[in-house]
């Protein structure tokens, strides 16, 4: 409300310049709250399996249901709950999707851990981190994970590939 009333009359180019210094100088007045949301932001990024898009598109599930609301009401502990008694198959698709990305981080940062002095392992690391921070917001989705999912890939790939194979050379 108050870009509006500060930018009538300017063009989008001045207002998007006053929402830009607006917006730096509310982080900087509320640094813990900023870095609160940030870091709320990049859970759901991270942690969101998106499950309920593959149900949509099967239609198996209709958006905008507000279930997601019901999150807030209940705690944790009562929303699954109540995703089991009464929508069970997003339940399943998101627990099924959930141990997925589980499996996929850890061995992602299993392959870290053993590449851990290769700058360009690195390189993939730091440009995840940076979508991760991108990403992250007041208002997340899991489809925001999508430009940096093949880093995290390649990175689990490294964690589970085997070195204790004879290379074609030796033999």
């Amino acid at each position: 409300r108050e870009l509006e009333s500060q930018a009538q009359g300017l063009n989008e180019a001045e207002k998007l310049t006053l929402a830009k210094r607006m917006g730096f100088k509310l982080i900087l007045s509320h640094p813990l709250s900023a870095l609160k949301a940030l870091s709320r932001g990049a859970l759901g990024v991270l942690i969101d399996p998106g499950g309920s898009y593959y149900l949509v598109a099967f239609k198996a599930y209709k958006p905008g249901s507000g279930i997601l609301n019901r999150l807030y009401e209940l705690g944790f502990l009562r929303f699954i709950a109540l995703l089991w008694r009464d929508y069970r198959y997003v339940f399943l698709v998101n627990f099924s999707f959930g141990l997925y990305f589980l499996f996929l981080y850890i061995a992602s940062l299993w392959g870290l851990w053993r590449n851990r002095f290769n700058p360009d392992i690195w390189l993939l690391f730091l440009i995840s981190l940076y979508f991760v921070l991108i990403s992250a917001g007041p208002e997340t989705y899991s489809r925001f994970r999508v430009p940096f999912e093949i880093l995290i890939i390649v990175l689990s790939s490294l964690g589970l590939e085997r070195r204790d194979q004879p290379s074609i050379d030796s033999l």
